[in-house]
């Protein structure tokens, strides 16, 4: 176990020395102070009016060089309750967007902030964070600008008690234990969405070309899709990477499904927080409305009055006609790959306590 240093202990048994009394200070030198401090004061009004309220918000809009430790914002959004998926897309979290909400709730799948659009908000934000851990930037970033967003929100849906987030994005980079520590657990919660992994993998696949995954070397970032990469400090589960260099594709997706899982079951057992754990397939079952009703109980949203809206996925794969893979391999092959994976990927370390393997 670590130890906290609590600072050093008197080493002199005599004590600190006495010291011969300060000379007295003249009239100059007690006015000298105030008149630099008013100084000060007028230089800084009118630097702060000078600045543009306007400005794009970009990069440069959090300085590395100003700051600070943002605040909790627990008072702010005492009260209220704001939901987060932990999936890694790809879990219905789309059609989530279209099925639930009501005049009790605000929800919205992938809006991060209302001056930047959500591919920026990716780029300079989320990816800097899970690739350097920089929290204080995360700090800046939940605190300046996306919560804010959802704040004003709120306020505009006749003041919504419940924030609905369907998109993966937040969680998926890392950003659970932040907002948990500006939020506080009365008011953060979570639903995790799981799917079959060897569909759930075809399905990420099925998103574009290889080119576009978010650990290709063949584009520019801003073409990657919107999940970690193997190097990130939130993952989990870490292959070397003589092994990540032999996996194929599809046991790459099979990669970044499993360490969202690994993932997930740290958050859960090192933070205490409402969540609901939901199978995407038991939505799609003969019962699946009780499902829904489950999550929107839990939320604390409406459903639509119709069951067979709940049922129509407008966002799958096959109803978007991308299912141009054609299916990487037959189902054979597929579970000859998996096993494979499963050999090599190597251990999930969840804490110091608890270890997941395949082998």
């Amino acid at each position: 176990m670590f130890r906290r240093n609590r600072g050093a202990s008197r080493s002199s048994e005599r004590g600190f020395k006495d010291h011969p009394p300060p000379p007295p200070r003249s009239k100059f030198n007690l006015v000298w102070p105030a008149a630099c401090f008013i100084l000060l004061l007028a230089l800084g009004r009118s630097v702060h009016f000078c600045r543009s309220n306007n400005a794009a918000f970009d990069r440069a809009a959090i300085d590395p060089s100003r700051r600070l430790v943002a605040p909790s914002l627990k008072a702010e959004f005492e009260g209220k309750k704001l939901v987060f998926v932990f999936s890694t897309g790809r879990t219905g979290t789309k059609h989530f967007s279209s099925v639930f909400g009501g005049k009790e709730a605000l929800v919205n799948h992938q809006d991060e902030a209302d001056s930047v659009s959500a591919k920026e908000a990716v780029n300079k934000f989320y990816r800097p964070f899970a690739a350097t851990n920089d929290t204080e930037l995360a700090r800046e970033f939940l605190s300046e600008v996306k919560l804010p967003m959802i704040k004003s929100r709120l306020q505009a849906a006749d003041d919504a008690k419940v924030y609905f987030q369907t998109g993966h994005v937040p969680l998926a980079f890392g950003m659970a234990p932040i907002l948990l520590k500006l939020l506080g657990s009365k008011t953060f919660a979570v639903v995790r969405i799981r799917r079959d992994r060897i569909q759930q993998a075809l399905s990420l696949m099925a998103l574009g070309p290889e080119s576009e995954d978010p650990w290709s070397e063949d584009s520019e970032s801003l073409s990657r899709r919107w999940f970690p990469r193997p190097s990130d400090v939130h993952v989990k589960l870490r292959p070397d990477q003589r092994v990540w260099n032999s996996f194929n594709r599809f046991q790459r997706y099979l990669w970044l499904v499993d360490d969202t899982e690994c993932r997930w079951q740290s958050l859960k057992r090192e933070y205490a927080f409402d969540y609901l754990e939901v199978q995407m397939e038991s939505l799609l079952q003969l019962n699946g409305v009780e499902q829904y009703e489950k999550i929107a109980a839990f939320v604390g949203t409406g459903l639509p009055p119709r069951v067979e809206s709940m049922h129509a996925r407008d966002n799958s794969i096959e109803q978007k006609g991308k299912d141009s893979l054609k299916w990487v391999a037959d189902e054979k092959t597929l579970r000859l790959w998996d096993e494979q994976y499963r050999k090599l990927v190597g251990p999930c370390v969840v804490d110091q306590n608890l270890m997941y393997k395949w082998t």
